[in-house]
């Protein structure tokens, strides 16, 4: 006589089923290593999301790298120094030049500031602040009297 132990759940194919009317151990092992590996992989996406943003926010949060002009000589022209510098790291042919420009491929962002020839004070002020300094001199090699 079969008791309703012996006979398996109607869910449940033949070869499913153990000795005891009861779920073989390897058939919820497997839902268990599919539950497992979709959490898995939500949280992999959920962390990829969380780095991209972070990534994104962190880029424009440190502050720009300031590069000062100083021109040794009052024939030292920085003017056209510190544009094609503002160029070259803002990678656009617009002609807009801002003062703190991003660039892409070198992943800073900078300031170009040009010191004051005759202001020596405020030179000091700007070597006390800033991250590289640039001496200039003039081209066209006449000395200065």
């Amino acid at each position: 006589m079969a008791t309703w132990l012996e006979s398996p759940p109607y869910w449940l194919k033949s070869s499913e089923v153990g000795v005891y009317g009861k779920p073989v151990p390897n058939v919820t092992k497997g839902a268990q290593i599919v539950l497992l590996q979709r959490n898995k992989m939500m949280r992999e996406q959920k962390r990829a999301t969380l780095l991209k943003e972070k990534k994104a926010s962190s880029r424009t949060a440190f502050a720009p790298h300031v590069i000062v002009l100083f021109g040794l000589s009052a024939s030292a022209n920085v003017r056209p120094l510190a544009q094609d510098l503002l160029l070259l790291l803002s990678n656009e042919n617009n002609g807009a030049l801002l003062p703190v420009v991003m660039s892409s491929q070198y992943t800073l962002r900078a300031t170009v500031l040009e010191a004051p020839h005759d202001d020596f004070m405020a030179c000091l002020e700007m070597t006390k602040t800033v991250d590289l300094i640039v001496f200039v001199t003039s081209a066209d090699g006449s000395s200065e009297k």
